[in-house]
């Protein structure tokens, strides 16, 4: 009678090949978390601190400090960084982390030049493409100080020879816009201005710009949505480019002067 095989054990694995599988399965989800921090510092949307605008030789910029926080909810991390917006075409440009919060100062010889928010530092100069640093660059800007934060909106603007007060057409918590680079009123071949207001039916949530002449009827109206506050404003190209705090993100967005229509919005 034929004996019956006995049966065949599965090969006795290596002890380095057991532990090689306990440690790839243990450091796996923390490469990953690790990876996915890195990840969104410079991906995920932050909240804006401070927007700037800046002409460069590469064209009109719009400058942002945000802040991002990674980690996890027992112990998170803020996280810095500077963003670099095309104020024509509303295409992000770079974003780069900088280890303490950065106000821009100005644009001289090729580059953006920052100096730290808080204390003494050094001044630095970056690159108006790449946010880079640079390190070897010709020389220090003329000026070593920020300007002096300008309040977005003003309550009274001199138009076609009359000075207008916001609140005396049927607006709901209006301002005139400013810009923010002239520190002047944002005014339109001497007979327009542009005024941020709320609708009457829902002041909290909704913000609205209109062209207006000297009889402060609206020639059109643009709708902000969810959007809580006007942060800086600028002209470029025809259009104004108005930086918001909205409920939700903030936003920048192109309003063309003539139309009242949107040309771009940017999601910081």
């Amino acid at each position: 009678m034929p004996m019956a095989h006995e049966p065949r054990l599965p090969p006795r694995r290596r002890r380095w090949v057991n532990l090689t599988i306990i440690a790839v399965v243990v450091a796996l989800p923390i490469a990953m978390f690790v990876l996915l921090q890195v990840m969104a510092a410079y991906t995920r949307s932050g909240t804006i601190d401070e927007v700037w605008f800046a002409d460069t030789d590469r064209g009109p910029r719009i400058i942002g400090r945000d802040q991002v926080v990674t980690g996890t909810e027992a112990r998170p991390t803020v996280r810095n960084r500077l963003v670099l917006v095309d104020a024509r075409r509303g295409e992000r440009i770079a974003r780069e982390h900088v280890p303490v919060p950065m106000r821009f100062l100005d644009v001289q010889g090729g580059a953006l030049w920052f100096a730290p928010r808080h204390g003494t530092g050094n001044i630095e100069a970056r690159d108006p493409d790449t946010l880079r640093l640079l390190p070897n660059a010709s020389r220090e800007p003329s000026r070593v100080e920020p300007s002096p934060a300008v309040d977005p909106l003003v309550p009274v603007v001199d138009l076609g020879g009359r000075r207008l007060d916001a609140s005396a057409g049927a607006f709901t918590s209006a301002g005139f816009l400013r810009d923010q680079v002239t520190g002047a009123p944002i005014v339109l071949d001497g007979k327009a201005a542009l005024v941020i207001h709320r609708p009457p039916e829902d002041p909290q949530s909704t913000l609205l710009v209109s062209r207006v002449e000297s009889d402060l009827k609206p020639v059109w109206t643009a709708r902000l949505e969810r959007q809580r506050a006007v942060r800086a404003a600028h002209v470029v190209d025809g259009a104004v480019v108005i930086v918001t705090s909205g409920a939700a993100r903030d936003f920048a967005i192109a309003v063309d002067l003539s139309s009242g229509r949107t040309r771009w919005v940017h999601y910081f």
